[in-house]
Order: C-alpha cells, then sequence, then structure tokens
C-alpha cells in the first residue's frame, strides 16, 4: 500500500513535467526555464541563497527550500551578469536514505512519465563521473532535438567530498549543460 501511495504521490507531484512538448513548457513547482527567477524571489532572496563552488562564473546557482515539502530543495541557474535573472535549469532534489533507494525512486518515475516521452531520445547516464570529478550519477535524460533535456538522476558523492548524496528531477538548457561539462569547474 506504502509503494502504490508513493507511486501515486510521485506522479501527482511531477505531473506538470509530463504534460509539454517543449523544453519551455514543462515546469517544476510551477517555474520554467525561460522565466525570469524575479518573478518568483525578490532580488535580495536570490543574493542571500546563491551558492558557490564553480571555477567559471558565466552562470550562478541559488538554492531554495521548498515549504510545503519535507527534505527537498529547489535549484536554479541563471547567468551571472544578467539583470533579469533568467532561468536556463531547474531542479528538484529530494533525500533518499540511500543510493540504492534513490535509483529505485529514479526507475519509479522513470517508468511513470516514460510513455508520455516516447517520441524522444531516452539516454542512460548510470555510473557516469561527474564533471565536477566528486562523484557518480545514475541518471535517465530524455533529449529533445534542440539538445535540452528532462532528467531524473542519482548523484553519489566520492566519500573525500561534503556533500550528500541526493536524487534529482530536472528541466537543463543545452547551453548550461554544455557550460557545466566544459567549463564550470576547469
Amino acid at each position: 500500500m506504502k509503494r502504490l501511495l508513493l507511486i501515486l504521490i510521485l506522479t501527482f507531484s511531477f505531473q506538470s513535467l509530463i504534460k509539454a512538448d517543449d523544453i519551455s513548457d514543462f515546469e517544476i513547482e510551477g517555474i520554467s526555464v525561460g522565466d525570469s527567477l524575479l518573478d518568483y524571489y525578490s532580488k535580495n532572496e536570490i543574493m542571500n541563497n546563491i551558492s558557490t563552488g564553480y571555477k567559471d562564473n558565466e552562470f550562478s546557482m541559488a538554492y531554495f527550500k521548498l515549504p510545503h515539502e519535507e527534505e527537498q530543495w529547489i535549484q536554479f541557474h541563471f547567468k551571472t551578469d544578467s539583470n533579469k535573472l533568467i532561468i536556463y535549469g531547474i531542479d528538484k532534489l529530494f533525500y533518499p536514505k540511500t543510493v540504492d533507494k534513490c535509483i529505485k525512486k529514479r526507475n519509479e518515475i522513470v517508468q511513470s512519465i516514460s510513455t508520455m516521452f516516447n517520441n524522444l531520445e531516452k539516454l542512460n547516464r548510470d555510473n557516469w563521473n561527474m564533471a565536477s570529478g566528486h562523484g557518480k550519477l545514475h541518471g535517465i535524460l530524455f533529449k529533445f532535438d534542440s539538445g535540452n533535456f528532462v532528467e531524473i538522476t542519482c548523484y553519489e558523492y566520492n566519500k573525500d567530498y561534503d556533500e550528500v548524496d541526493h536524487g534529482r528531477i530536472g528541466v537543463v538548457t543545452l547551453e548550461l549543460e554544455e557550460w557545466l561539462n566544459n567549463k564550470a569547474y576547469k
């Protein structure tokens, strides 16, 4: 019964993800790539929630705790020098107790939405090295022809890196992904 309830909750929690034809149509917590972060948070809130860690500063990242969700956060990437703070990536983070539980949850989410994405290329990113070198990725991506994608990924960090393993459901533009892979940590 708990499993059925979990699947129903996950399906309805991410329902807005599966009703889109283009990456800008996808929503996480009612927010889409291409929106201005200033439509949802004040400039002061954004600046107080910026997380550092990138070697290149073309993009910035801000985290916010979701008030109605236990152990869940939302993360946004935007161009650092932009006054409009247009969103290039949105990730909803969740924290299962182990990587195995995260992968199980990831697989349930992917299974529940796969039929909605049957026209998109589906890529398996299981056991990939993170661009940062801090651990492994265990993900499934649904990729648009443009290179933009929706991902359901578990992040497994190296033991010597001070970060908590977690899962993400993300909407990411190709421009942000290329920056993350080629500039952010170099």
